[in-house]
């Protein structure tokens, strides 16, 4: 069976992008998280080749979902398990969905949220864009009395993100020199791991199943395995890039292929080879930035950019070859 590092769930920047789900697929696994009930199904069929591992095609339906909301919130980010959804929005406000349209989780206000992680138990873990995370490890995550302002261990250390894998939870941020610096949650705070990661401007992390972790930044990708951080090579083929996000996809642990993401004036990706190497594809102009991207397959992703044009493609898959979604998904 495959498994892959990252829930199968993403919104970025304004669009209420609702989460999608995969099924009926050969060796198409799972994905971890989950989809909500009561999807609206307006999805269509991506067909996989298998890519460079070549092997069995691998063939995946996957289903676009809407989920309604409070007019005038614009999702950051989200987070899912399954049968329930948390998204946090640009003005602080945390929305929950059991397969209905989301709603406010009463009484939670946190101006300063980036981002959020919801555990298989429930638990729910949001970060701020400086040093305070609010957490709900213990009572009802719908309520927002239930959540506690948690610090990381030094003041001057600035969250960016959230990541994990099962119960165990993971924030990467940047210090005053602007060094990335990774956190796990333990004993009720979050805690230094790793600094000095070799990359700066880090966006995001992702867990793998054997616990290292890999963080992205705009200079790349670097994988912490306990405390040791390695930055991991590009072949940037002499172009440039700025990184956003990083997908792996595993089988019994080992990862047999990734994709960075991210932009310069047209939409960038590289791929990982099995020794760690990463090599740049050509630019893509139908965008501008890729800003996230998840893997569905052993060797296929779905990421969204940011167009070059109002309606330009935002939605590719790659299965050896960039390609844009079609149909595209639902939005409301």
């Amino acid at each position: 069976m495959r498994r892959f590092a990252l829930p199968l769930v993403f919104a970025f920047g304004c669009t209420p992008l609702a989460p999608f789900r995969t099924d009926a697929g050969v060796d198409a696994g799972s994905a971890g998280g989950g989809t909500p009930a009561g999807s609206i199904t307006g999805g269509g069929s991506a067909a996989s080749t298998g890519g460079s591992g070549g092997g069995t095609p691998i063939s995946i339906d996957f289903t676009w979902t809407t989920l309604g909301f409070p007019p005038g919130f614009a999702l950051q980010s989200v987070s899912a398990r399954p049968g329930e959804l948390y998204a946090v929005t640009f003005t602080g406000e945390l929305l929950r969905s059991t397969g209905g349209a989301l709603t406010a989780v009463p009484g939670f206000s946190f101006f300063d949220a980036s981002d959020v992680y919801v555990s298989p138990s429930g638990k729910v873990y949001v970060t701020g864009s400086r040093n305070a995370a609010l957490v709900c490890t213990v009572g009802d995550c719908a309520m927002g009395a239930n959540y506690v302002a948690t610090s990381n261990s030094t003041l001057t250390d600035f969250f960016v993100g959230v990541c994990g894998l099962g119960e165990r939870v993971f924030a990467v941020g940047t210090g005053t020199s602007l060094e990335g610096i990774l956190f796990e949650y333990t004993n009720n705070a979050f805690r230094r791991v790793s600094t000095s990661l070799g990359v700066g401007g880090v966006r995001n992390c992702i867990v793998t199943p054997n616990g290292d972790v890999f963080v992205a930044g705009f200079d790349g990708v670097a994988r912490v395995v306990g405390t040791a951080a390695t930055p991991e090579p590009i072949n940037l083929g002499g172009q440039t890039a700025r990184w956003r996000y990083v997908a792996l996809a595993t089988d019994g642990g080992a990862i047999t292929d990734g994709l960075l993401v991210g932009g310069l004036g047209s939409y960038r990706s590289a791929r990982r080879g099995v020794t760690g190497q990463w090599t740049t594809l050509p630019a893509d102009p139908r965008g501008m930035e890729l800003i996230g991207v998840v893997a569905l397959a052993e060797h296929e992703f779905l990421a969204v950019g940011t167009p070059a044009s109002p309606s330009g493609t935002r939605f590719l898959l790659f299965d050896g070859a960039w390609r844009a979604v079609d149909p595209p998904p639902l939005v409301v």
